[in-house]
Order: C-alpha cells, then structure tokens, then sequence
C-alpha cells in the first residue's frame, strides 16, 4: 500500500572499513532523518565518531556486525534507546563503496581509516570530511534533483560485497520517488552531533 511511508523516515547509515574484512572497523554513523512535507527536508546528523574531544573510550563499543555482514537487532536497538529515535532500517557501506560513490558524484575523496580513530583529531577529520561530502551530495540533489545524484552510483559495482541495505526495495524506490517527484528540496542540513 501506498500509506507505508509516514511523514517522517528515520535511518541509520553505517560505514565500516570492509565488509569483506574479518573484522570491519566502524568509520562512522550517521542519522538521516526525512520529512516528507512538501518540499520535503532532509537532515544527517552525526552519531559516530562523537565530536566531543573527551577520549571517553568507544562510545560504540557494542558494534557488531553478524557473521554475514548485517547489523545485529540489538544494536539498532541500542542506538534507538541511546538517541530516543524510532528507524525504519539502514544502509552498511565500506571505506571502498564510499570511495566510490565519491568519485561518482565528483565529490572531495578522502582517505578513510582502517585502523581505529584513537586521537580527537582524527575522529575530527572523519567528522569535517563527512560533513564536507553531505553537505556538497546535498547542494548536488538541491540542484539536480534526487534521482539523477543517485542514477549516477554504479551500484552493481558494490552490490552485495560492499553495500547492504535492510529497507525493501519496494520503500527504497517509494522514498526516492517521492523525493524525486517533488520539485525541489525543501532543505538538506548537516548537523554534527555531541
């Protein structure tokens, strides 16, 4: 039915450094929040790395993924609980399918971590390179329209070795249509969390 979409979708996007890998490091995690009002406001917010300078030890230290490269229930839940959100699913990507998309969408490419983030200053560049990417795929589908930003991602490049997604295919395309349809975006901010 067409009433599945609410009026506004909460997701999650987890970048680790290899899916592939034994055991992925997280790189980062971000919300993407999406008000369907018309026009339509987007927002990412950062979660992971945490911006704060305090080294406080891993503030998701109970990141897992399974066996077969998914993210385990219990930690979607946790990360609700800890933010007070409600997610309607979440897109896995790897230091290599984020390159990608980088270079695709002519975006600045940066050099992602495969060793854990130790320092302030590191988690730092993680955070500015994030913010500077969102901020410029915004301006990209402000001007040009959703569709065409993600019509130009090769995804059977990184289909399934290097992004997974447990939002069916049926309410990915519903999103994006509905994004797409609309005639411009409402707004698309990013916001660096605590």
């Amino acid at each position: 039915s067409l009433e599945a979409v609410s009026a506004q979708q909460n997701y999650l996007i987890f970048q680790v450094s290899d899916l592939g890998g034994e055991s992925p490091l997280l790189v980062s995690v971000w919300g993407l929040f999406v008000h369907d009002a018309a026009p339509p406001h987007l927002a990412f917010v950062s979660l992971y790395p945490p911006a704060d300078t305090e080294p406080e030890g891993d503030s998701f230290s109970f990141f897992r993924l399974t066996r077969d490269a998914k993210i385990p229930d219990r930690v979607i839940k946790k990360i609700e609980r800890r933010y007070h959100i409600e997610t309607n699913g979440y897109f896995l990507v790897d230091n290599f399918s984020a390159s990608s998309i980088e270079t695709w969408l002519g975006l600045e490419n940066g050099s992602f971590p495969s060793q854990p983030l130790l320092t302030p200053s590191e988690r730092q560049t993680i955070l500015s390179l994030g913010q500077r990417e969102i901020s410029q795929f915004c301006a990209q589908i402000s001007q040009n329209g959703v569709d065409q930003v993600i019509n130009q991602i090769h995804w059977a490049d990184l289909l399934p070795e290097h992004f997974f997604t447990n939002v069916s295919t049926e309410l990915w395309l519903q999103a994006v249509n509905k994004l797409a349809s609309s005639e411009k975006i409402g707004s698309c901010e990013v916001f660096i969390g605590q």
